[in-house]
Parts: structure tokens; C-alpha cells; sequence
């Protein structure tokens, strides 16, 4: 196939660099290469689970909001999504493939702390333009984009995360049922007041909030007791394929390893991050044009942004105590779970709750008679997995979370209940398709 450099003027070449856009249909949807870039970097920058739901959030309402305007069946997102407001409209002459990389490119750069490697993968992503694009219409096409990404971006900055760091730390509450820093490496609470994020969707962040958890209790023979109880004896009991699933379903983007006297850190995609992926194979499994993928990858960012806020508020609010401190202090003080326990507290589990919210989200856009091949974590050595639903593998997700001692049956549980509840609603009032 033949391709053609697209020659830009030097100003915007300072601004979005040389982006290369595939414009042949039969080719692989850029949106996928644009999206797996992102996750890349936030792997190396070691984002956290929350964080890097953000970066997914904003930088694909960007993106979808420039392609839309290939197909009046698309819907704006302005005015569904809290805060955003009507977005200026491309004129005759932008290229709006263009148009949307170049802002993608800008609203992830300005969210990663590795601009310059974001933009080395995005600018070599993609086969250069078969269709010659005249000088006029690239020097359009990147100021509609840059007028988007200030649009986009002034959005942004009034959702609260300035002001995130500059709120009161984490105070560890003296009391039995607590949650407390857990081994190895004994951490902060992380991310304490991100519950007051402004949400994508959702009214609060205790809109979609779970029951209460099981009274805490340390004698044996409560209910509380057989909570931890069931951790306890799974993982002294697990099989190898419960240890690969809890394994596989990890997702902790800075794994502690020690090697004799020395500790470091195994960089992984967090669980936001593997279900972008695996938005990924079953858009492509359906062989999905990149506007619909689109559509699609911004309809579970908004599932995943939602969704940490959800169990962020629960889990600060309820502080409960992680298997392994309750395991330690009441029944053997020298267990230890198989995944490292994450730093903050148990009830919800998050991964439950943002595994079944994308589940429901893409089992609805995708159809529920979808069998699939997760491929995500082979790059970490893991082997791929086959699964006769997403709901299936939502599922399996909750349970590596037991297997792994990091959470109790109920934490994920209610989970899962936030999720359904959350996907079920934002497909009943996010509208995609008019």
C-alpha cells in the first residue's frame, strides 16, 4: 500500500507533532492503538487504579466527541455527562479522523507524567495517510483540535483533583475493625478523599452505595469470623488454577518483588487498565469500525471513572480491615495472602465493582452470545484465558480477589452488586445512538 507524509506548518507542528492516521476502513480502528498507547504509558508512569480511570475518561470523551460527527446517529455526551457543555462543532475542510487523534493525543498528555513518550507511540502508531490532505485542511483539522482540548480541558480542571492533595490525610481510626497499612510494605492510605472527584454520571458518589458490611466481630463462630475464616482456608487450600486466576486478575500496577536484601517493583496495567484491553478484543472480535469502537471504549471509561468513585466512597467510609491484619491478629499471626494486600480498605472491593459495571456496559453493546480469548496479561507471563461471556469473566474476576486473600466474600459480592447496578443504569441513561 502506498503513503504519503503529511506535511503540517511549523506552529502546529510544535503543538501536536506529526500524527500518521490510517483512512482505509479495512484497516485496524486507530482508537485501539490510541487507547493501548495510554495504558503503556501509565504502566511505566505506575499510575494507580484510580488515577489511570481518569485518563481513560477524559481522553476518550475527547476522542468520541470529535468522531462522532462522522455519523448524525452519534450522540453528544454534552449534557449527559455531568459538567460537560455543548462542544464547538468541526467545520467544512477538518478532517475529523485527524482531528481526533491530534486530540486524544493532547488530553492524554496533559493527564500522564510521560508527555513525550506518549506522543513517540502515537505519532508512530498508526500506516501513514493514503489520502493526501491539503495544507488548508491539516491547518483546520488542528485547530479545531486544539479548540476541543481547551474545551475538554477546561472541563477538567473543575472536577476537584487539584484539590485532592491539598485535603486532609488519611487518619487511621483506633478501633478493632479498622483498616490499618498491611505487609510488605506497610503503605499510606491511598487516594483518601478521591470519593470527591466530580462523577461522570452518576448524581454522587454514594448514589449507587452497598449495604452495610457484616458487624465486625473477632470471636469464632460469628459471621464475621467466617468471613475471614473462608479467605484463610481458600488460600491454604488453593489449587493451581485458583492461584493462576488470582494471579491473572492481579492487576496491581506496582507489585512489590524482593530478591534476598533488595525490593522493587513489577509494573503492571491496573484492572481499569485490563478492561480497556479487553474492550479492545471484543470490538475487534466483532469487527467493529472505529466510530462504534469509540463509542464503546468511552462507554465503559465512564463505567470505570464511576465506578472507582463508588467503592472510593464506601471503603473510606466503612474503613474495614483487610483479611490479612484480621487473619494475623485472631487466627494465625504468620499467614499471608498469595496477592500483595492493596493500600486502603476492603469493603468494596473495587475491582469487583468496576469488573461487573464494564461486564454489564459491554455484554449490552457487544450481545451477552459472546465467547472470547483474554490475551491481556500474557505479556506478564500469564496464560490466556477463554471465557463464554463477560459476565463470566466479571465474575471470575470477583473470586481471584478471595483466592488471593485480599478480600473477604462479602467485599466482593457487594462489588459486584455496585457494578450491575451501576452499568445497568448508565446504559439505561446515557444515550450513544439517537
Amino acid at each position: 500500500m502506498k503513503s504519503l507524509r503529511i506535511v503540517i506548518g511549523p506552529i502546529f507542528l510544535l503543538i501536536f507533532g506529526q500524527i500518521s492516521l490510517a483512512q482505509n476502513s479495512n484497516t485496524r480502528p486507530i482508537i485501539h492503538d490510541l487507547s493501548a498507547a495510554l495504558t503503556d504509558v501509565m504502566i511505566v508512569d505506575g499510575f494507580s487504579p484510580p488515577q489511570a480511570s481518569r485518563a481513560y475518561y477524559y481522553s476518550h470523551v475527547a476522542y468520541y466527541e470529535v468522531i462522532r460527527q462522522q455519523n448524525q446517529e452519534y450522540a453528544t455526551l454534552a449534557g449527559q455527562l455531568n459538567g460537560l457543555k455543548k462542544l464547538p462543532i468541526a467545520d467544512e475542510g477538518v478532517n475529523l479522523d485527524y482531528a481526533a487523534a491530534a486530540v486524544f493525543k493532547l488530553v492524554a498528555g496533559s493527564i500522564v507524567y510521560r508527555k513525550e513518550t506518549l506522543e513517540e507511540k502515537v505519532n508512530g502508531l498508526v500506516e501513514k495517510a493514503t489520502k493526501k490532505l491539503g495544507a488548508d485542511d491539516v491547518i483546520r483539522s488542528e485547530a479545531y483540535a486544539f479548540l476541543i482540548y481547551k474545551h475538554i480541558s477546561d472541563w477538567m480542571s473543575e472536577d476537584n483533583y487539584a484539590k485532592l492533595k491539598s485535603m486532609p490525610r488519611y487518619q487511621l481510626i483506633q478501633e478493632p475493625y479498622a483498616w490499618e497499612p498491611t505487609p510488605p510494605i506497610y503503605h499510606d492510605a491511598l487516594e483518601p478523599n478521591w470519593m470527591h472527584l466530580r462523577t461522570a454520571y452518576m448524581k454522587d458518589a454514594s448514589s449507587f452505595s452497598p449495604i452495610a458490611p457484616i458487624k465486625f466481630d473477632s470471636l469464632e463462630g460469628t459471621e464475621f469470623h467466617a468471613q475471614a475464616m473462608e479467605v484463610y482456608k481458600t488460600v491454604n487450600e488453593l489449587t493451581d488454577q485458583q492461584r493462576m486466576i488470582s494471579k491473572f486478575w492481579d492487576c496491581n500496577p506496582l507489585q512489590t518483588q524482593t530478591e534476598g536484601h533488595f525490593m522493587f517493583n513489577l509494573k503492571q496495567m491496573t484492572p481499569g487498565g485490563h478492561w480497556m484491553a479487553l474492550t479492545g478484543i471484543v470490538c475487534t472480535g466483532k469487527d467493529l469500525n472505529n466510530l462504534e469502537s469509540s463509542s464503546i471504549y468511552t462507554n465503559v471509561s465512564i463505567g470505570l471513572f464511576d465506578g472507582f468513585i463508588a467503592s472510593w466512597q464506601a471503603k473510606y467510609q466503612y474503613n474495614l480491615i483487610r483479611p490479612v491484619t484480621y487473619i494475623n491478629r485472631y487466627i494465625d499471626n504468620n499467614w499471608l495472602p498469595i496477592l500483595e494486600t492493596p493500600p486502603f480498605p476492603e469493603y468494596t472491593s473495587a475491582h469487583s465493582v468496576i469488573s461487573r459495571c464494564a461486564a454489564e456496559i459491554l455484554n449490552e453493546r457487544i450481545g451477552s452470545e459472546f465467547s472470547f480469548t483474554d490475551t491481556v496479561e500474557t505479556r506478564w507471563g500469564y496464560p490466556a484465558r477463554t471465557f463464554e461471556s463477560l459476565i463470566q469473566a466479571g465474575i471470575e474476576v470477583s473470586d481471584s480477589r478471595v483466592y488471593g486473600g485480599i478480600h473477604y466474600r462479602m467485599g466482593v459480592d457487594q462489588g459486584m452488586n455496585q457494578g450491575e447496578r451501576l452499568g445497568k443504569a448508565i446504559l439505561r441513561d446515557i444515550i450513544f445512538k439517537k
